[in-house]
């Protein structure tokens, strides 16, 4: 039984993107007129596979640790690495195809699907390249990601202005929502792919002042905490052998906010471990008609994750090896390898009386160990030492002292 990707959006992607903005000429070339590819490859329709959805699920579990509230887009995961998928090769290919749970054909319906216009929920796609010498990007690799995936290519030296742009593209694309993904990036990343997502909703029927209370919120650790509650009924009532919920519905009825509350004596943790695509099919396809009455706390909160260990546990490994990995399609380094150094990921949810507001980002960060410079000099103020404080444009010490004790 085959699952509709937009079903795993309701629950766990609800994200969005702006228009994008070019970056100052003076830190970061768009490269985007150069490699624009003659025609653009256009589907018709979403993808539908049910491996996407027990990919999301397996990522949610993994990402909840029992205790702290989660959020992750598996969506924006999902297509920051359909960029990446364009650039891999064999045994690496075919990790990140069986963890995403569609081939590389698949990738491009897929992301295509989600290009098209839509109020409530758009993405958008970008590449960053580190303009450092021996690195070589494929121009094939470009054109794929600007033809399938709608990204725009930018080219300048990494350094903290260009973490500053991607930043600034990343708080644009997401209105705000993600105000950044990267703090800083390693001496030895050559490209930076980007993926940013927003989701923004009304509800079909918003909650007027008289449905809001006060309220208290029971955790699994018997702790009370003081909530607003917005109250409604609803026509859809979910149920299986662990929990009930609901569906409630944004303004168009294409998106919906759905609840899944476990039994008494089921945790979340032990709930969310029997998820998979076909159990989350047949509880929205099961959904009964009939009225159910609601409360959903408002509630506002932002996560921010590296899932360079949660996808290796998935069965990614190679893609994270400095050796193994074959990145040979993104492009080469002269006597040298590319690899994932990192993959970050930041999302951020409000859900109110009008609706539901929700952004996410997620950066994947390749490295390149034949771009490293020189051997590093080392100073480790391990013993005493003599320090200033010192006017730099005149080069006059304001301060000067010694720390020969660290317990003086």
């Amino acid at each position: 039984m085959k699952t509709k990707i937009t079903a795993i959006i309701l629950i766990l992607s609800l994200t969005i993107s702006f228009l994008l903005s070019g970056c100052s000429e003076d830190v970061v070339k768009n490269l985007s007129d150069d490699i624009e590819p003659d025609t653009y490859i256009l589907y018709d329709d979403i993808f539908e596979h049910e491996d996407y959805s027990d990919f999301a699920l397996k990522l949610f579990e993994k990402c909840f640790d029992g205790e702290d509230n989660t959020l992750v887009s598996p969506l924006s995961i999902a297509l920051a690495f359909a960029m990446v998928a364009e650039g891999a090769d064999d045994e690496t290919l075919a990790e990140i195809e069986d963890v995403l749970g569609m081939n590389i054909e698949e990738l491009r319906v897929f992301a295509q699907g989600f290009l098209k216009e839509n109020k409530q929920l758009s993405t958008s796609n970008s590449v960053w390249i580190n303009n450092v010498d021996g690195f070589n990007v494929n121009k094939d690799f470009l054109k794929n990601n600007s033809a399938y995936h709608n990204a725009e290519v930018f080219e300048g030296k990494f350094n903290d202005k260009i973490v500053d742009e991607i930043n600034k593209w990343v708080r644009k694309n997401t209105d705000g929502m993600i105000e950044k993904i990267v703090d800083s990036l390693d001496e030895r990343a050559v490209m930076c792919l980007v993926n940013a997502l927003l989701f923004d909703a009304k509800w079909e029927d918003v909650y007027d002042e008289h449905q809001v209370s006060d309220g208290v919120f029971v955790t699994e650790k018997a702790e009370i905490e003081p909530v607003k509650y917005m109250h409604s009924s609803e026509n859809l009532y979910i149920k299986d052998e662990k929990a009930t919920g609901f569906v409630k519905y944004y303004e168009g009825r294409e998106y919906a906010f759905v609840a899944l509350l476990p039994d008494v004596g089921v945790s979340v943790e032990e709930y969310v471990s029997t998820l998979d695509g076909e159990r989350l099919e047949e509880l929205l396809e099961n959904a009964e008609e009939t009225e159910v009455r609601t409360k959903i706390p408002k509630f506002e909160y932002e996560t921010d994750l590296n899932l360079k260990s949660v996808l290796k546990d998935m069965g990614m490994e190679k893609a994270f090896d400095e050796e193994k990995a074959d990145f040979s399609k993104l492009g080469q380094i002269q006597d040298g390898n590319i690899w994932i150094g990192d993959v970050l990921h930041s999302t951020k949810i409000t859900v109110a009386e009008q609706g539901t507001k929700a952004g996410a980002a997620t950066a994947v960060i390749m490295y390149g160990n034949g771009a490293l410079p020189s051997e590093p000099k080392e100073v480790y103020l391990e013993r005493p030492f003599v320090y200033m404080i010192v006017d730099m444009e005149n080069h006059l010490p304001v301060f000067m002292g010694t720390v020969m004790s660290i317990a003086d």
